[in-house]
C-alpha cells in the first residue's frame, strides 16, 4: 500500500536502509534488527487531514510498523482559522477526541502535540480517557502516564520541557550568530580587498 508519497511501505524501508533517510532526506542506514524498532505514524494537522480519516483504513493491517498518528494541534489550529494560541480550544479537542476515538476502535497510538501547556492538561486527561499514548512538546515527548502524576510534578515537568526547549533555541542562535557575524566579516574584507 502507499505510506506517504513514497508508494509501498516496501520502497520506503528499501530506502531507509540504503541510507536514503526515507525519502531524500539525510539519514543513516537502518540494519534489519533497527527496524523492528522502527514505527510509523502520519500527522494529521489540518481539518482535511482529519476528515480523511478513512483513506487510512486500506493501509491498516498492511504493516506492522503502521502504528497510528500525531496529532498537530498548532497547526490544527490554523486550519479551522484559528490562532496559534487556540489549541485548547472546543473546537479543536473536539477534533482531537474524535481522532482519538478512531485510532482507539483501530488498536492504534496516537499523539499529541502543538502548544502542550500547563494549560493543556485538563484537555489532554480527556484524551487520554479515550486514547492517547504520548503527548509532546516541540522538543520532550511524555509518556501519557504521566498524567496521572500530581499537577505539581507535572507542572514542573512540562516547565522544565519547555526551559530545555528556550535553552536549545538560545544555543542554536548563539550557534547561527556566530557564523553571521563570520560573513559579515568576510563580507567587509572582500568589499575593501576588491572596493566591490
Amino acid at each position: 500500500g502507499q505510506v506517504g508519497g513514497f508508494g509501498t511501505e516496501e520502497n520506503l524501508i528499501v530506502d531507509l536502509l540504503a541510507g536514503g533517510g526515507g525519502g531524500g532526506g539525510a539519514g543513516g542506514a537502518l540494519t534489519l534488527n533497527e527496524l523492528d524498532d522502527v514505527s510509523f505514524l502520519w500527522n494529521i494537522e489540518t481539518i482535511k487531514g482529519a476528515a480523511s480519516l478513512a483513506e487510512f483504513e486500506p493501509q491498516l493491517g498492511t504493516s506492522p510498523h503502521l502504528a497510528g498518528a500525531v496529532f498537530g494541534r498548532s497547526d490544527f489550529a490554523g486550519s479551522l482559522g484559528l490562532d496559534p494560541d487556540s489549541t485548547d480550544s472546543d473546537a479543536v479537542t473536539s477534533e482531537v477526541l474524535t481522532v482519538s476515538q478512531w485510532c482507539s476502535e483501530r488498536d492504534l497510538e496516537l499523539v499529541v502535540g502543538g502548544g502542550v501547556s500547563v494549560r493543556s492538561v485538563p484537555v489532554l486527561r480527556q484524551v487520554r480517557d479515550i486514547n492517547l499514548a504520548r503527548f509532546e512538546t516541540r522538543k520532550v515527548i511524555f509518556d501519557a502516564a504521566c498524567l496521572d502524576l500530581p499537577d505539581s510534578a507535572l507542572e514542573q515537568g512540562l516547565l522544565n520541557a519547555l526551559r530545555f526547549e528556550l535553552a536549545w533555541l538560545e544555543n542554536k542562535a548563539r550557534y547561527y550568530d556566530g557564523i553571521v557575524e563570520q560573513d559579515r566579516q568576510r563580507i567587509s574584507a572582500l568589499r575593501a580587498r576588491w572596493e566591490l
